[in-house]
């Protein structure tokens, strides 16, 4: 044991008077670094020797290809419209069974009307019972016909037959003439007879006469039996008003009963007890700067009575016509702007006052 403990002591005391040193192997690792591999025999602080010389690292440069392939750019998909619709659309004919035409019509558009023979024995072929011009499903199609010859039949308001009558398609039929019940005057028939399509049956209405002095025209066109429009004016150029202001001629006031307007009309005023039509043409224009003009005839049982015409604004003419044994009045009325009939009346003016004066 003694032998032991001096040998340990001596090998330390031999270690301490010994410089401390490492074992170098070097070892090159790769070829860009010089790596060295340090077996250490003892722990101490590192000491390079001086003889040692360290190779340099040497680099490699590394250049990156590219490949010249194209790039593929990936397409959407193509947008396939919707498959089209098609429609049977079936023309038959009046018995609503043999067929005529039968077409596919795709969604959206127009079947092709098939040719129809102008009549059908004592029938007339009018039409279809179906819009086909935008199909937007099937359908059945059926032709119309309607009677060549019509029956239209007038009756009193007591159901007496006055006059039957046998007329074409499409033309009017011719009243019979009326002698109105003592204190009633006739008031016209209750549908219109003109441009027959369908066997009609009409009867006379009246109105019982009113026990006043006067009436006023404006109440005339709301009372008495009307014709109106009868010189087949344009819808854009025939109109007629009525001015319920006041409307000041002249230095005087005239308050509502005014009718302006272009219009052609016939009242009926059979069966009353009017002596005379008075009343006054007049004009007050809104836009004194243009150039109007308004131009009144009047017909009596179509005979010429009154014609008057003002081109100025604040000016009227008076007008007074003797109705004894008259049936029938026309009046024709135009309003003009530089000439040309007015579509909307743009000024205050007419017939001012017109009254129908009793006995």
């Amino acid at each position: 044991m003694f032998f032991v403990l001096a040998s340990l002591c001596f090998l330390l005391v031999a270690c301490s008077a010994t410089r401390k040193r490492f074992d170098f192997t070097p070892h090159i690792n790769n070829r860009t670094d010089a790596v060295y591999d340090i077996s250490e025999f003892t722990r101490s602080t590192t000491e390079f020797p001086e003889d040692i010389e360290v190779t340099a690292p040497k680099y490699f440069e590394v250049v990156a290809t590219s490949t010249t392939a194209p790039v593929t750019t990936r397409k959407p998909p193509a947008v396939t419209e919707a498959p089209k619709e098609y429609y049977t659309v079936k023309f038959v004919d009046i018995d609503g069974y043999s067929a005529i035409s039968v077409q596919n019509v795709e969604e959206g558009k127009s079947a092709k009307e098939p040719p129809m023979p102008e009549k059908r024995d004592d029938m007339i072929f009018i039409g279809w019972d179906k819009d086909f011009s935008s199909v937007k499903g099937s359908m059945i199609v059926k032709a119309i016909y309607k009677k060549e010859w019509l029956n239209v039949y007038f009756y009193d308001s007591d159901a007496t037959l006055l006059k039957s009558q046998v007329v074409l398609y499409g033309d009017d039929a011719t009243p019979p003439k009326i002698t109105p019940p003592a204190g009633y005057t006739f008031n016209g028939w209750s549908k219109s007879y003109k441009n027959v399509t369908n066997d009609l049956y009409l009867y006379a209405k009246y109105s019982e006469i009113g026990q006043r002095d006067h009436i006023t025209l404006k109440d005339a066109y709301e009372f008495l039996p009307l014709t109106e429009n009868v010189l087949n004016e344009s819808g854009s150029a025939y109109h007629r008003s009525v001015h319920n202001g006041v409307c000041t001629i002249q230095g005087e006031d005239y308050g509502g009963n005014i009718l302006y307007g272009n219009f052609c009309d016939i009242i009926n005023i059979s069966g009353y007890n009017f002596v005379a039509f008075e009343g006054i043409l007049g004009m007050k224009s809104s836009l004194p700067d243009a150039e109007f003009s308004l131009v009144l005839d009047i017909y009596l049982d179509e005979k010429h009575a009154f014609h008057g015409e003002i081109n100025s604004p604040n000016a009227k003419k008076e007008f007074s016509l003797n109705l004894k044994g008259v049936n029938d009045i026309k009046i024709q009325l135009k309003t003009k702007k530089n000439g040309n009939l007015l579509k909307k009346s743009e000024f205050t003016g007419g017939i001012i006052n017109g009254i129908l004066c009793e006995n």
